[in-house]
């Protein structure tokens, strides 16, 4: 039996949490992925467990908070092009979580569109050929979202 916190929750679920904080609180930050796939590990492996329900819950609201947070910046239009590659990098690892079809966002197509917007970045002043053949190629690699 997994070790109680003084909260009534397993070590696990409260480090989830601590992670999940952590991301919250440094959303842009380096670490940010990190943090975010070690918190949803730890939910994920609740899994058949008596805290699944609030585990679920919890990734549940993390991921969909998340994907809202990206999907305003990238609504913002001037993101970097340093900033865009950390949003895909979260955005992927929101896609492959157990989470992502919970909320109301649509987190592959918000990929995609965090993907679009990196390549255009990218390949700002390219040929108009040359960028929709590297889209071409992000996107069949995105739609497969290998397991790390």
């Amino acid at each position: 039996m997994p070790k109680q916190g003084t909260e009534g929750e397993s070590e696990s679920l409260r480090s989830a949490r601590q992670h999940l904080r952590a991301v919250e609180a440094a959303f842009t930050s380096p670490e940010a992925a990190l943090q975010l796939e070690s918190g949803l590990d730890l939910l994920e492996a609740t899994a058949g467990s008596d805290e699944w329900q609030t585990a679920a819950s919890l990734g549940r609201t993390y991921t969909e908070r998340f994907a809202s947070l990206i999907a305003a910046r990238i609504e913002a239009r001037d993101v970097p092009e340093p900033e865009l590659k950390h949003l895909l990098k979260i955005s992927r690892i929101l896609g492959r979580s157990t989470f992502a079809d919970a909320g109301r966002v649509d987190i592959p197509a918000l990929t995609i569109d965090v993907a679009n917007r990196f390549i255009d970045a990218m390949f700002e002043g390219y040929p108009p050929e040359e960028k929709q053949r590297e889209l071409e190629r992000i996107r069949n690699l995105l739609m497969r979202q290998p397991q790390p």
